[in-house]
């Protein structure tokens, strides 16, 4: 009996030090950037459904949009990354290189491949816009512009103009008529033309549904700084700057993460150098509250929301924070560094990025339910809609944010 029982513990050992069951099969469709570019697989799938370098998702990857060079020529297509198949496609003349893709993925931006980089700086851009459609346009703008972001009706383009065109130092948010051509402001919620501010822009973050771009600001004025947050509205096309309190102003790009509700009401910031998160309202465009948690050791930092939970990750501890009472609920340490978060369909799983798996946790009680690795796929640098970092000047220079 002896015997037996220490066979039956040494097996359970065994067992706890040996590689997790994979977890129940599942229909989620798992969202990555890889170090071959974007992917798209079905959790528990043989293969993934999408994987291409030079690719980019519609603001809730419901297509994503490619660009290949064949010799001379660009293969400009829109892929359902569920199936697989081919939505839409165009072929150009030349090499170009993508820059943005709207909220619909039915409209792309791209330049020219041998256009200068705008940090190099340049007196004229040029900028080739592909719909679904098969129609195309090159639109040539006098200035240094890249494209921010398309306007949920797609007939303006928002752009950073870089400033001096030849030296830039500094930018600002502009609005491209994609009718006629022209650049011209953009205007504040209350319909007045904004003012120039200068920061550094750190992290972005887009809702859900396309229709705002949340862009995190760092302010340094007569020796003081403060951090705001800069709203893009894509439908109404108006911008708001809402500052942010302290704790916000000296974290690094990496220890920030931003995300958006669902249903796009609520925006969710956090620094894990200080600890802070706030919770803004996006209706009423102000912070309601603000509390302190324990992050983990390490970055880059991440964060989800599900089910009445706020999920944010730091090297390897996620940080479960109740929405309700904006308290700790509890800790998840994880074996590996976190890669990102992304909730189940379910609302009571939470899918966690690795560096060669995908954990999957009860998003409720903490526990490991197994782990998979997506077949096909190279070393997992990102996974879920995650924060973007946008473009910014070189290292030391500033930039002028309209607000």
């Amino acid at each position: 009996m002896k015997l037996l029982r220490a066979v039956v513990v040494m097996a359970l050992l065994l067992a706890g030090c040996g590689g997790e069951s994979p977890p129940e099969a599942s229909n989620d469709l798992l969202y990555l950037r890889t170090a071959a570019g974007i992917a798209v697989a079905t959790a528990g799938a043989d293969s993934a459904a999408f994987q291409a370098l030079d690719s980019l998702p519609s603001s809730d990857w419901s297509t994503l949009v490619r660009a290949q060079g064949r010799g001379n020529t660009t293969r400009v297509q829109g892929v359902d990354p569920r199936s697989g198949k081919l939505v839409w496609s165009k072929d150009l003349q030349g090499r170009y290189t993508l820059k943005i893709v709207s909220a619909d993925g039915k409209m792309a931006a791209l330049s020219s491949a041998r256009e200068s980089y705008y940090s190099a700086g340049r007196t004229e851009t040029m900028l080739t816009i592909v719909t679904a459609d098969g129609s195309s346009r090159v639109l040539e703008l006098k200035g240094n512009y890249e494209p921010e972001a398309f306007s949920t009706d797609k007939e303006n383009l928002f752009v950073v103009e870089y400033l001096p065109a030849r030296r830039p130092t500094h930018y600002r948010v502009r609005n491209l008529d994609l009718v006629t051509g022209q650049v011209g402001g953009v205007y504040t919620v209350d319909a007045e033309l904004q003012e120039a501010m200068r920061g550094t822009a750190r992290v972005q973050t887009m809702s859900a549904d396309g229709t705002r771009l949340y862009t995190l600001y760092t302010l340094k004025e007569h020796g003081e700084r403060h951090t705001f947050i800069h709203v893009l509205s894509l439908d109404e096309e108006w911008a708001h700057c809402i500052d942010l309190p302290d704790g916000f102003q000296f974290a690094t790009q990496s220890a920030t993460s931003m995300t958006v509700t669902d249903d796009g009401k609520r925006l969710f910031v956090g620094n894990a150098e200080s600890g802070v998160i706030a919770d803004i309202d996006t209706e009423g465009l102000k912070v309601l509250r603000t509390g302190q948690v324990s992050y983990g050791l390490g970055t880059p930092t991440h964060m989800t929301t599900s089910d009445g939970r706020l999920h944010l990750s730091s090297g390897r501890m996620i940080t479960v924070v109740s929405l309700r009472t904006f308290k700790e609920i509890r800790s998840i340490f994880m074996g590996q560094p976190i890669t990102g978060l992304q909730p189940a369909s379910d609302g009571y799983r939470l899918y966690v990025g690795q560096r060669d798996r995908i954990a999957v946790v009860d998003a409720v009680t903490g526990d490991r339910l197994g782990s998979f690795d997506p077949p096909g796929l190279d070393r997992i640098r990102l996974l879920g809609r995650s924060t973007q970092q946008p473009s910014q000047p070189r290292s030391g220079d500033t930039i002028e944010c309209a607000c």
